[in-house]
C-alpha cells in the first residue's frame, strides 16, 4: 500500500493487486510450517503460484481453482506422499490405483515420484468398482451376500439393488411378480415388506442361479484382467483407494490371491466404520483415519467422503464389469465420460491440482518430505466445510454426488435454498433434501433474503419442536 501511495503522489497510475497475498487456506498451511518442518509452507507457496497462473475467468471458476489449490491439492498430496513412502518401506514393486478415485491420485503420484529419489515402484491404473469387483467375489447367496446386495443406500429400489449383481428386473420378471413386486414398483423406494420379499426372491430358484452364474463369469474375466495387468506376477504389490469399509478391495484380493497372486496391501485415505470382515485377503492401512479402530482424525466433518470422493471423481463412467475384445480384457463402462463431473468443472480441478504439484518444491535439504501434514489437512477441510463463502459454495455444491453404488442416482452436492424450501423445512422440521449433505453450502450459496428467512425458519422450527416436546 505504501508503494501505491508513493506512486500516486508521483503521478503514476496504479492498480492494487491483492491476489498475491496468501488466502485463508494458505495462511493455515503456513501456521503448520514448524510442525511439518517446512512442508506445509511450500504447499502454501504452491497454492499461491497455482492461483496466479491458472486461468479462471468467472467467480465460480476462480473459487473452484482456489479450493483445488488451497484445500484439495494439499490434502491429496499429503496422502500420496505418505502412500509412496509406505510402499517404498514395505518393498512393494507395484501400486494399482483403483478407478475411479485412483485416477487423480495416480497423476499426482507420477508427478511426485519424479522428485523422490530411490523410488522404484511401478504405478498403474486398475479399472474397478464395487459393482464389478464384489460380484466377482460372490460364491453363495448367503446372509453376508444379501447384506451387500440389499444394503440401503441410494435409490433403494428393485432396479438399483439388482444392478449390483448385474441383473435387471426384466431378467427375473416372473419371480418378482410372484411376490407382488410389479413393474410400476421396480424404480420406487421399497417398503420394509417389499425389501423382505426381494430378499426371499434372491435366495432361491432361478434368480439365485442367475446371480451365481454371472458372478462366476465376472470372476473369470476379472482373473484374466488381473493377469493381463501383471497383478499375478511375482513380487509384493499394493492397491490404492480413498474412502471405504474395505470390502471392495478385499473382494478383489480374494479373487486374485486364489488365482496365485501374492497377498497385497490395501491403502485407504479413510477406513470407515463397519469394515470388519469375516476373512481378510489383504493387509489394510489407513492414512487419515480408521473409524473402526478409533484412530486418526475422525469426524473432522460429518461425512469426509463428500470432499474426498468428489475431489477424486474420474473422467470416465462407472465400471460395470469386463469383457473380451480382440484378445484383450477391457472394462465395460456405464459411459465413456463422466459428464456430470466434467460439466461441473472437473477439468479445472485436475489442472489446478497438477499445477500445484508441479510448483511444489520438495528439496530434502529445505523441507522434510516425510512430515505428517494431517493436522493441517484437517484444519483446512474444517475451515472450508463449515465456513464457505458464496462462490465456494456455488462451485463445490455443483459437483455431483453418486448416492447409489450402481450409479443410478446422481445429484449436485448442494443447491441454494429457496422460499419454498424454508416453508417445507418449517412444516417438516428438517432440512430440505438438497441441503442435507452440505447445509452450510446451501446456506452460503443462498441470497441474503433467503438466509434471513432460513434463520427465522430455523428459530421457528426450534420453538415448535420445544413446544411439541413440552406438550408431549
Amino acid at each position: 500500500m505504501v508503494d501505491i501511495l508513493a506512486a500516486q503522489k508521483a503521478g503514476v497510475r496504479t492498480e492494487y493487486f491483492e491476489q498475491a497475498h496468501m488466502n485463508r487456506y494458505e495462511k493455515i498451511l503456513e501456521t503448520h510450517s514448524v510442525a511439518t518442518d517446512g512442508l506445509t509452507s511450500v504447499m502454501a507457496g504452491a497454492s499461491r503460484m497455482t492461483r496466479l497462473t491458472v486461468d479462471a475467468p468467472s467467480p465460480v471458476q476462480a473459487a473452484l481453482r482456489d479450493l483445488s489449490a488451497g484445500v484439495i491439492a494439499p490434502v491429496l498430496v499429503g496422502y500420496v506422499l505418505w502412500l509412496l513412502r509406505r510402499a517404498k518401506r514395505l518393498g512393494l514393486r507395484r501400486l494399482y490405483f483403483v478407478s475411479r478415485d485412483g485416477q487423480i491420485l495416480l497423476d499426482i503420484a507420477r508427478r511426485l515420484s519424479q522428485n523422490i529419489a530411490g523410488l522404484d515402484i511401478e504405478l498403474r491404473y486398475f479399472y474397478g468398482s464395487r459393482q464389478a469387483l464384489r460380484i466377482a467375489g460372490l460364491r453363495a447367496i448367503d446372509d453376508e451376500a444379501l447384506a451387500w446386495i440389499l444394503r440401503r443406500t441410494g435409490e433403494r429400489s428393485v432396479r438399483s439393488y439388482l444392478a449390483r449383481v448385474a441383473l435387471t428386473p426384466e431378467d427375473i420378471r416372473a419371480s418378482l411378480f410372484e411376490v407382488g413386486l410389479n413393474e410400476p414398483d421396480w424404480s420406487m423406494p421399497l417398503s420394509e415388506k417389499s425389501h423382505k420379499a426381494l430378499s426371499d426372491v434372491l435366495m432361491r430358484g432361478a434368480p439365485a442361479e442367475m446371480i451365481l452364474q454371472r458372478a462366476s463369469d465376472s470372476r473369470d474375466l476379472l482373473i484374466r484382467y488381473a493377469q493381463q495387468e501383471n497383478m499375478l506376477d511375482a513380487g509384493e504389490w499394493g492397491l490404492v483407494d480413498t474412502c471405504g469399509r474395505g470390502q471392495m478391495l478385499n473382494a478383489l484380493a480374494h479373487v486374485v490371491v486364489e488365482a496365485g497372486a501374492v497377498t497385497p496391501t490395501a491403502f485407504y485415505f479413510q477406513l470407515m466404520q463397519g469394515g470388519e470382515q469375516t476373512a481378510d485377503y489383504c493387509q489394510r492401512e489407513a492414512y487419515f483415519c480408521d473409524e473402526s479402530r478409533q484412530w486418526g482424525y475422525i469426524k473432522v466433518i460429518p461425512d469426509l467422503t463428500n470432499i474426498i470422493e468428489i475431489a477424486c471423481a474420474g473422467d470416465h463412467g462407472l465400471v460395470l464389469g469386463y469383457s473380451e475384445r480382440e484378445g484383450q480384457i477391457v472394462p465395460v463402462l456405464k459411459a465413456e465420460q463422466n459428464s456430470a463431473a466434467i460439466d461441473a468443472g472437473l477439468g479445472l480441478l485436475r489442472q489446478s491440482c497438477a499445477t500445484f504439484v508441479d510448483n511444489l518444491v520438495l528439496n530434502p535439504e529445505a523441507v522434510r518430505v516425510g512430515a505428517d501434514v494431517r493436522a493441517a489437512s484437517a484444519e483446512i477441510i474444517r475451515t472450508f466445510w463449515y465456513n464457505p463463502d458464496r462462490w465456494e459454495a456455488l462451485a463445490w455444491g455443483a459437483m455431483p454426488v453418486e448416492t447409489d453404488h450402481a450409479g443410478l442416482s446422481v445429484r449436485p452436492l448442494s443447491q441454494p435454498y429457496t422460499a419454498g424450501d424454508v416453508i417445507l423445512a418449517i412444516r417438516q422440521l428438517r432440512h430440505p433434501s438438497h441441503g442435507r449433505l452440505w447445509p452450510q453450502g446451501s446456506f452460503a450459496a443462498s441470497s441474503d433474503l433467503q438466509k434471513l428467512l432460513i434463520r427465522i425458519g430455523a428459530k421457528l422450527a426450534r420453538s415448535l419442536r420445544t413446544m411439541f416436546r413440552r406438550w408431549s
